[in-house]
């Protein structure tokens, strides 16, 4: 199978590495490459030229561990809605899920009732 693991570019790979990040895309590789799968790295920067390279890398599956666009936890959403409308499958709660998720008064408003 033809895995991409997307993540966050900027946060891991900028001038200062957030390793937390780096050791979590290793380990995943890790573990999918041990399964048989064929993985490929894919970091999500603001300039969008990852969207192609999902789109023309043809994946059976897209492990998603980007929670951000350069640290931007707002834009994760975005990130999802991409793969959404690519109709790429992907790891992880759907678009409207995590930005409901991200206005925490309005999940509890939900929780209340």
């Amino acid at each position: 199978m033809k895995v991409a693991v997307l993540f966050d570019g900027l946060s891991a790979l900028g001038k200062t590495p957030d390793v937390l990040i780096l050791e979590t895309i290793e380990a995943v590789e890790a573990a999918l490459t041990e399964a048989g799968n064929a993985v490929t790295r894919v970091p999500v920067n603001p300039d969008g030229r990852w969207v192609e390279r999902v789109r023309r890398g043809k994946f059976d599956l897209v492990f998603n561990l980007c929670e951000s666009i350069d640290g931007v936890g707002a834009l994760e959403p975005a990130v999802i809605s991409a793969l959404e409308l690519m109709g790429v499958p992907y790891t992880g709660a759907s678009s409207y899920t995590t930005a409901l998720c991200l206005r925490k008064h309005v999940v509890n408003t939900l929780l209340d009732r």
